[in-house]
This record gives structure tokens, sequence and C-alpha cells, in this order.
């Protein structure tokens, strides 16, 4: 967030652009049996903050960023069903 004004420009590999402005971080799984993981969050630019949504994992993507999604529009973008 110190680079840019504008938190969405950030570009990375493991960076995932996700509706209402979370951001999915992906780590992969260090082999065996461990699971690719995701960390849902959701940058606030006029204060500068990160805000940690949620952990998931590949099986729970799709419920994860519907969550998220929720959440930010409630909490962050003033009610429910805002763009």
């Amino acid at each position: 967030m110190n680079v840019s004004k504008n938190s969405r420009a950030a570009q990375a590999g493991y960076l995932h652009n996700e509706p209402a402005g979370v951001v999915a971080v992906d780590q992969k799984g260090g082999g065996g049996n461990l699971q690719e993981t995701r960390l849902y969050t959701y940058a606030d630019d006029a204060t500068r903050t990160v805000h940690m949504l949620a952990i998931g994992e590949k099986s729970t993507q799709h419920s994860d960023v519907e969550f998220c999604k929720e959440f930010v529009n409630t909490h962050f973008r003033g009610g429910h069903g805002a763009p």
C-alpha cells in the first residue's frame, strides 16, 4: 500500500482479485497431504488498512468468496448490495 494509492494495482502470481474488492492470497501446499490455502483480505485505501477476512482451502473457495463479498458490502461499503 506504500507504493500505490490504489491497493488493487498490486500484482503478483499469488494475488487474485475477487468481487467487492476482496483479494485472495494463495499459498500452495508444501507436499504430502497439505492443501492449498487462501487468505482473503480487503484493503481500505482511505485508511491504508488491510483487513484479514477469512482463511479457506480450495474446497471452500466459493462459499469463502461469497462470505467475504457480503462482509465487505455490509461493513465497508455502506450496506448490503452496495457496489
